[in-house]
């Protein structure tokens, strides 16, 4: 894994889909940051899967990410009520969706706000390396 943040000595919370179940954990676990990335790489296209981050001592921001058959929907929360969604990258047609999974639950998201699994996890990487500034440019505030 050539990631930062997997070099970082902070931890962070995680609560995501058990990629051998497919079932939502609402348990957070105290993980390294190089360990949420691979619990985002283990959730197959197939199968995909709910993730939230946030630093371990803190409840907020809060980075989620929700992956399905190569697409994937970013939440931002820096708060209790504030919300951010990423912006597509084209990956799916604008005015097309998809479901993807929330909790055990599935959401549609139209393409505006849809991206590919690699851009996904940029996003990710970036949000592990430095938790307190949303990561990258994109953002619609909800």
């Amino acid at each position: 894994m050539n990631s930062d943040a997997a070099q970082l000595p902070a931890l962070v919370r995680l609560a995501a889909t058990d990629p051998r179940t497919g079932r939502f954990r609402a348990v957070e676990e105290v993980v390294q940051p190089g360990q949420a990335l691979d619990h985002f790489d283990a959730l197959t296209d197939d199968l995909g899967g709910y993730l939230e981050v946030r630093g371990r001592d803190d409840d907020y921001p809060v980075i989620t990410v929700s992956t399905l058959h190569g697409y994937c929907a970013v939440h931002w929360f820096s708060g209790q009520q504030d919300v951010s969604l990423l912006d597509g990258d084209g990956s799916l047609d604008g005015s097309a969706s998809v479901e993807l999974p929330i909790f055990e639950e599935r959401a549609a998201f139209t393409g505006e706000h849809v991206v590919s699994r690699d851009r996904a996890r940029v996003v990710l990487d970036e949000f592990l390396v430095q938790p307190s500034a949303r990561p990258t440019v994109g953002w619609t505030v909800l």
